[in-house]
């Protein structure tokens, strides 16, 4: 049995996309009864990690000096997601009873706050619970609610609920330019919504449900789907339908293979994607529709991970693990943790975060070299006891 659970919530950064469109995670680990929150926002000049925990707490990781400082102190509510806004000037956060808040991320003053529906734990998986979108004018909020809601991002103001009637929400993805947002639901239907008022402004595709992951291009003209078969789809946002299809179907011995997550390079030509109950991870070339880069993990079980391209593109980043290797090349050039234990990893553009429920440390390294940049006790971040 694992000894870790992951639930995540990622944001797109439409400015950065060597990002690799997403930019926090929720981590949940048991130790000794108890369950530590970790939730780690990446800036959109990759250079400062936002970090807020069980306890509410919000500080900020200087990655170049590796140093840290305190933005917000202790409200005994955990924080469950965080979003930069575009240009790093503020920051979102969404807690535990939903209450959500933009602060300045110069001092931690907050902007405004605001009621949202308590969010339900596990609810999100490997799909984003708050985004800033339409230039910082509007911010995404899901989980808790049947839609998922827009709101202004200049007080918070309920402005529209976007999703499909009768059918839960389990993903969503952001364009680059921010102004429309694909939602895909429990029943495999995905539907494209405007971030401006909330309409709909196209018609609706369906897949094997449920959705449980979507990309879309830098371009803004594919959509890469993954959901509960062996295939990942690519679909055109213009309405001209499936593009082509990328196979995990090899490893689909016992018939219950679902694609957990899908990711774009930062300049849109290729494709990355990981699969569960059987553990692999995959790269393709969009244009071409081939293989390029594979690496099975050995194993297996019901959690999906994420995977990304790192360090300019050039590695491929597992989240289980930490494996790291050169895209197109056999092999990997190293792991982050044993794999006795079990850590999840995330991250974006040169970096990787994970919360370890041995050490009980929450640590940020640099893929590049595999170097430690940041690492504290997780209890001295609730504490607030950050040196």
């Amino acid at each position: 049995m694992l000894p870790l659970a992951l639930a995540l919530t990622l944001v797109l950064p439409p400015q950065s996309p060597s990002a690799n469109q997403f930019d926090t995670r929720l981590f949940r680990t048991p130790r000794k009864s108890l369950w530590v929150s970790v939730v780690a926002a990446l800036s959109p000049r990759g250079d400062v990690l936002a970090v807020g925990n069980r306890r509410g707490g919000l500080h900020l990781v200087d990655l170049t000096a590796g140093t840290a400082r305190r933005l917000r102190g202790p409200r005994d509510v955990p924080c469950s997601a965080i979003a930069w806004s575009f240009d790093g000037a503020q920051l979102a956060t969404r807690a535990a009873d939903g209450q959500l808040s933009v602060l300045r991320a110069k001092d931690g003053t907050v902007v405004w706050n605001a009621s949202t529906p308590k969010p339900r734990e596990f609810e999100f998986w490997m799909t984003p619970s708050l985004a800033f979108v339409d230039a910082d004018r509007k911010l995404i909020v899901a989980g808790g609610m049947p839609g998922i809601q827009l709101r202004s991002a200049l007080d918070g103001a309920w402005i529209a609920e976007m999703g499909r009637a009768g059918e839960k929400p389990t993903a969503f993805a952001i364009g680059s330019r921010s102004d429309r947002v694909a939602i895909g639901t429990d029943r495999g239907v995905i539907q494209l919504f405007s971030t401006k008022d909330g309409s709909q402004v196209r018609g609706s595709w369906s897949v094997p449900k449920p959705v449980n992951t979507l990309a879309v291009s830098p371009a803004d003209d594919l959509l890469a789907v993954g959901g509960g078969d062996a295939f990942v789809r690519l679909l055109r946002l213009d309405g001209q339908g499936e593009v082509r299809r990328f196979s995990h179907a090899d490893l689909n011995i016992f018939g219950d293979l679902e694609i957990g997550f899908v990711a774009f390079s930062g300049d849109g030509r290729r494709l990355l994607a990981s699969s569960f109950s059987c553990w692999d991870m995959r790269a393709w070339d969009v244009a071409a529709g081939t293989l390029i880069a594979t690496h099975d993990t050995m194993g297996g079980g019901p959690c999906p991970y994420p995977v990304f391209l790192v360090d300019d593109d050039r590695r491929m980043f597992a989240g289980l693990h930490g494996v790291v290797g050169k895209l197109g090349a056999p092999g990997i050039d190293r792991q982050l943790a044993p794999r006795e234990h079990w850590s999840r990893f995330v991250g974006a553009g040169n970096f990787a975060w994970t919360a370890s429920s041995q050490q009980w440390m929450f640590s940020v390294y640099d893929v590049r070299d595999g170097r430690k940049v940041f690492t504290i006790d997780i209890a001295d971040l609730e504490n607030d006891e950050v040196k």
